[in-house]
């Protein structure tokens, strides 16, 4: 079974880690957590391996003797549930990537954001926000725009939507977007965020 699965990643170009079921593992998670569907025990036995996502399968075999299993793929607050056999888990959710993150052909560039983020205080921490932000497929250029105090604001040249951009930061756990209050975030800036920590 850990075959399929890894053949279908490989096959996908969709990085996996599969969990060790070591001690560490047995002792924060059993068979009824993942049977019953119990997201948050599933979330915390899997936080060790520091993954953008989850992706969880419950396998029965049917009466016609094949297996059939029932997928269920955690992205942050997104659930997509599907069922098929073992490789179709895996494809699913790199279905599923490839409509959040697939960046579109013609049109698509050129667009700008300006993005602020806090608390950078030191060049260590600047010089790692500028580089996870170049790595993005969907930033095409950034250029530092302003430095005000320990806040830094990058002019951004994007091939792709605000949308985009947002889901792609979130995948590096290099940055966490600012939340703000009723008032809503200070006007002039399209996103904020500060260091993760």
């Amino acid at each position: 079974m850990a075959r399929t699965l890894q053949a279908a990643a490989r096959e996908r170009g969709l990085p996996i880690s599969l969990p060790l079921m070591d001690a560490q593992d047995r002792q924060r998670i059993s068979f009824a957590d993942v049977w019953g569907g119990f997201t948050e025990a599933v979330e915390a036995a899997s936080a060790r391996y520091a993954p953008d996502a989850i992706l969880v399968g419950r396998a029965r075999r049917r009466q016609s003797g094949r297996l059939g299993v029932e997928w269920k793929l955690h992205f942050g607050a997104e659930l997509m549930a599907e069922q098929g056999g073992i490789g179709d888990g895996i494809q699913r959710a790199a279905d599923y990537f490839a409509q959040q993150f697939a960046i579109g052909g013609r049109g698509q560039t050129g667009r700008f954001a300006q993005l602020e983020v806090a608390d950078i205080d030191s060049l260590r921490h600047y010089a790692r926000v500028i580089e996870h932000l170049e790595k993005l497929s969907v930033v095409e250029s950034v250029r530092l725009s302003e430095v005000s105090g320990d806040a830094v604001v990058f002019e951004l040249t994007l091939k792709g939507t605000l949308e985009q951009l947002r889901r792609a930061i979130a995948l590096g756990n290099v940055l966490a977007e600012q939340r703000f209050g009723p008032a809503g975030p200070p006007p002039g800036r399209d996103l904020h965020y500060r260091p993760a920590l």
